[in-house]
């Protein structure tokens, strides 16, 4: 589907001045993975085509949150910088006159409002150095349930 809209793009002759943006919001929908807080559930695809300023064909491995998202698109459209929001743009990213973005990322799951496919809470930091720390709370959900009943 996809390629159905980069070809519609493509026909009506805007492509040239359009960045076209492909992402999820979570990883693999594999037991273990999606809602989870380890590397499946976490990496997720980001497709940019943006004729004339992202180099075609290039790759990245900067760690970017969806966070950064929203800063990003107001930072390509020309805005000013919001100071309250937590995320930073990664236009240079994109545009490859950086290779590298944050130091660290910051994950959660919770029992909330997903408590019935979700059972164990969970907090994440990643580093840019390919560390990954991990703590889950089954406690917590333990106790949790035995709250909510």
């Amino acid at each position: 589907m996809l390629g159905e809209v980069m070809q519609a793009l493509d026909r009506s002759g805007q492509a040239g001045n359009t960045m076209l943006m492909f992402l999820a919001d979570q990883g693999a929908q594999f037991p273990g993975a999606k809602w989870t807080v380890y590397d499946q559930g976490l990496r997720v695809p980001l497709l940019v085509r943006w004729p004339g300023q992202t180099p075609k064909g290039s790759r990245s491995d900067a760690l970017i949150s969806l966070v950064d998202l929203t800063p990003t698109l107001i930072d390509i459209a020309g805005g000013q910088a919001i100071s309250k929001l937590d995320g930073r743009s990664f236009k240079n990213v994109l545009t490859g006159k950086t290779t590298t973005h944050s130091p660290y990322i910051f994950a959660e799951t919770s029992m909330e409002p997903h408590y019935w496919y979700n059972y164990t809470p969970s907090r994440s930091v990643i580093t840019a150095d390919g560390y990954h720390y991990i703590r889950n709370y089954p406690q917590a959900c333990v106790l949790l349930r035995i709250l909510t009943r």
